[in-house]
């Protein structure tokens, strides 16, 4: 206990504190008197919109990236170059992590509309931007997204395609069954507790992605973390910030609500790993 202190210090200083000050200050107005306007306004128009677009964004990016996760892993595991495998954890570890201004400055610079990436298409005979395609919007964000959230799919499923063994492979082969059987009804079954815990960890990474999508849109997107900063800083309305809380409020609640289904999910995995 006495070495996990500096922990819970930092836990509470950097994470409690922070957290019930926006539950207090969303329930306040101005004049600091007890209003519920707060979360009503959070929950209509504009900002409900928000929640939607945010949503929507947040469960494309994290389908996509699971899938290819899921199946990268599989690959990696089956592989027998063990160095093939340390080098994509040692690389996942790192672009699990990278994000910001400086990954949407690299994106801007490949896939903008000077990007290096775009000129090479054009100069192929197809412009995406012609197309419709643009950096600058929910798909370009879906596109960007995938680099962060695919390394960390493969983080999250990496010990648990691991965990599968491979006696439980040779059994179903002596039994009878295909390699396509035993995915289907052995392997997909096990795996399905981890993948839906990964599913619901991409989820909330990229709801709460903030400086990215800042960087890359321009606030032209009405993201939740966005409107939320833009509260905040003033930059739309003044003297909104505690509309911002309320904000933050139904984000902590959305968190907490994933937080208990994954911690759900992996106790129903830890059954079969151990």
């Amino acid at each position: 206990m006495l070495g996990l202190l500096p922990f819970f210090a930092y836990m509470g200083l950097f994470f409690f504190a922070p957290a019930v000050g926006v539950l207090i200050d969303a329930f306040k107005s101005n004049s600091g008197h007890f209003t519920l306007s707060n979360l009503h306004e959070a929950t209509t128009g504009a900002y409900f919109h928000s929640f939607i677009a945010s949503a929507k964004l947040s469960t494309i990016s994290a389908l996509i990236a699971a899938i290819i996760g899921l199946v990268l892993v599989v690959a990696i595991v089956s592989s027998p170059n063990r160095m093939l495998r340390r080098a994509v954890t040692a690389a996942s570890g790192v672009l699990a992590n990278t994000g910001g201004i400086p990954l949407a400055f690299a994106f801007i610079a490949t896939l903008g509309n000077f990007g290096v990436v775009t000129k090479l298409l054009a100069t192929m005979g197809y412009d995406p931007y012609s197309h419709g395609f643009t950096l600058y919007s929910l798909t370009g964000l879906i596109i960007v997204y995938q680099y962060f959230l695919i390394p960390l799919m493969v983080l999250v499923m990496l010990p648990a395609v691991e965990g599968l063994r491979r006696e439980w492979s040779d059994a179903a082969a002596n039994l009878g069954a295909k390699r396509r059987q035993f995915w289907l009804h052995v392997g997909l079954p096990l795996l399905m507790p981890p993948f839906l815990a990964g599913l619901l960890i991409l989820f909330t990474d990229a709801f709460a992605a903030y400086a990215t999508a800042a960087a890359i849109s321009g606030g032209i997107i009405p993201l939740v973390p966005l409107q939320i900063g833009n509260l905040i800083s003033g930059n739309v309305v003044a003297n909104q910030a505690h509309l911002g809380d309320a904000l933050g409020l139904e984000m902590v609640l959305l968190v907490v609500v994933v937080a208990l289904v994954y911690a759900f999910t992996q106790r129903k995995t830890s059954r079969w790993l151990h």
